[in-house]
């Protein structure tokens, strides 16, 4: 699916009122990256995921602790991920960041793939107080490939997609220290105040003009 393509549906997604109420839907587990796949938790009792803009999503899923013993007592958090399927297809993915264990109960919960700039502190800060005045898109693109997921080599294999008008983009002349927040508090706050937005599909990160994202423009 082409950016041409996505973008038209994801605005009409984000549109639609209310969550999914039917659909068979399935989880699966892989090591950090999603590509080794180590099993899938079955049978489903709970599962509940969202797609959300400007902020990090999160999903749960609960499963009875009478089948797949052996992959639920081996799961660990940051280095295993989950994987949603609804209807055959992938509609979430993200590090598993909490597990619950109850007696015959155990509750998977985890974030979407914007955690580990939640995680990753910006060490080096910047200023673009005029007449140093940056792009939005640029400094957002800026932040989460040099700062945080290219700086670690990107274990977790993350697509970064700036989407770009010929002009028009908003402009900055924000200044952040070193040490002071996490590069997606950075991003966040862009998205909060100077004219962006994101939001995270599977492992493609979309940041974007506001214009797109109100879906006024058909790209």
């Amino acid at each position: 699916l082409s950016l041409h393509d996505a973008l038209p549906i994801w605005c009409w997604l984000m549109s639609m009122p209310g969550e999914f109420t039917c659909g068979t839907h399935r989880a699966l587990i892989y090591d950090r990256g999603g590509v080794n796949l180590l099993g899938e938790v079955t049978p489903l009792t709970r599962v509940t995921w969202r797609r959300i803009r400007d902020d990090i999503s999160t999903a749960q899923v609960t499963v009875p602790t009478y089948e797949c013993c052996e992959l639920l007592g081996d799961l660990r958090t940051i280095i295993n991920e989950l994987h949603i399927l609804r209807n055959g297809v992938t509609v979430w993915q993200g590090p598993i960041t909490r597990l619950e264990y109850q007696w015959d109960l155990v509750d998977i919960f985890a974030e979407d793939l914007m955690w580990q700039a939640k995680r990753t502190v910006l060490e080096v800060g910047y200023d673009q107080a005029h007449p140093n005045i940056g792009n939005v898109i640029t400094r957002m693109d800026w932040l989460l490939r040099d700062q945080c997921y290219a700086k670690y080599g990107n274990p977790w294999r993350v697509n970064l997609v700036p989407v770009r008008h010929a002009a028009g983009e908003p402009s900055t002349t924000r200044q952040v220290f070193s040490w002071q927040m996490t590069v997606w508090e950075d991003v966040d706050k862009y998205a909060e105040d100077y004219g962006a937005d994101y939001t995270v599909i599977n492992r493609d990160i979309f940041y974007f003009e506001i214009g797109r994202a109100s879906c006024r423009e058909r790209v």
